[in-house]
């Protein structure tokens, strides 16, 4: 069986976990953000982002911010904000994304995004919302031990999804000039 086709029979086997388990993630999240202990199980160095590269994503997040209300020097809000993003912006749904540890094998990612994408398209077919987010992947240890995964599997992001709030303002379809 590969590794994404055994990724999916679990997630069939277990597709009804408790809410309580994405609420309890939620709180063990908050507690080690505000600790300062994030332990991503991948690499994650932003100063690599040269370029263009940087340009965007400097531009992607003003976009967020500026669609949140939020002014850059205002770090209460931006924390708030990132509070939100880890409690999964009150999507009612998370669904947590690991791979197999192989090493440096891109071929694993690969197969994760096309499962991904694939996810997302067949939730929007049936009339839901979703949010791709990095944020949890940087907290691995703390999911793993509350949904019961072995260490072996390692965290890409998480997909928090629901039916779409048609009066909410959303701050990810924000008008951007570029992504």
């Amino acid at each position: 069986m590969g590794s994404m086709t055994a990724v999916a029979a679990a997630a069939l086997r277990n597709r009804f976990l408790p809410a309580l388990s994405a609420e309890a993630a939620a709180i063990a999240m908050l507690a080690k953000l505000s600790k300062g202990e994030l332990k991503p199980d991948f690499s994650y160095d932003q100063s690599l982002f040269t370029g263009i590269y940087e340009d965007r994503y400097r531009d992607a997040y003003r976009c967020i911010y500026e669609a949140a209300g939020v002014a850059r020097e205002d770090k209460a809000a931006r924390r708030r904000l990132t509070e939100e993003n880890l409690t999964f912006y009150g999507a009612p749904h998370a669904a947590f994304i690991f791979i197999p540890d192989t090493g440096d094998n891109v071929d694993v990612v690969m197969d994760a995004g096309m499962f991904i994408q694939t996810f997302m398209l067949t939730l929007a077919d049936r009339g839901f919302g979703s949010v791709p987010q990095l944020i949890c992947a940087f907290f691995p240890n703390t999911v793993r031990e509350i949904l019961g995964i072995p260490a072996n599997h390692k965290l890409l992001l998480d997909i928090s999804f629901g039916h779409p709030d048609a009066n909410a303002k959303s701050i990810l379809s924000a008008p951007c000039a570029r992504i």
